[in-house]
């Protein structure tokens, strides 16, 4: 699962609780198997919507900036670090179930899992153009660049790094 998937502003935590009440259907509770009747489906109904209802009124108030006071911050913060552990754990039960696919997860607003598929990148069928640069003292600089393209760097899809060699009398 991707580190930063978690919406850091109060504008994208309400986007992505909002994303996932409304795509979290009765429809598609019951075909990943978190139906009502579920022990899942009941902490859903019965924990995680009343803390996004909270989340939602507490939001709905903050948005005026004429009316915004430090309290009303304090409780929209304060709602937000109530919803926010029980989303992500809703998040990770989620990436769990086989039954719920990728397109599930995307129409849900929830990071897709990993396939597991890493692809090589392809060879290079020419080499890059190098250029040896001397022009300091006692510092040789190596930049290579795409042939095809003419750009600095490493060529389209290739992994690896750029070389800088400084010889010195001083250890570096």
């Amino acid at each position: 699962m991707k580190k930063n998937w978690k919406p850091r502003s109060h504008a994208g935590i309400i986007s992505a609780i909002r994303q996932c009440t409304i795509h979290l259907v009765s429809d598609l509770r019951v075909r990943v198997g978190i139906g009502s009747a579920t022990p899942l489906g009941k902490w859903i109904d019965e924990v995680l919507m009343p803390l996004i209802a909270r989340l939602l009124s507490c939001y709905s108030s903050w948005e005026d900036k004429e009316t915004r006071t430090p309290q009303i911050t304090g409780q929209l913060n304060d709602a937000e670090d109530a919803v926010m552990p029980v989303y992500v754990q809703l998040v990770e039960l989620m990436l769990a179930n086989p039954l719920v696919t990728a397109d599930d997860l995307r129409m849900l607003g929830m990071p897709v899992r990993s396939t597991g598929e890493h692809h090589a990148a392809p060879v290079a069928t020419d080499a890059p153009w190098l250029r040896v640069m001397l022009h300091q003292i006692r510092t040789v600089i190596i930049e290579y660049g795409d042939a095809a393209t003419g750009k600095k760097g490493k060529p389209e899809g290739q992994h690896g790094p750029e070389c800088k060699y400084v010889i010195s009398d001083h250890p570096v």
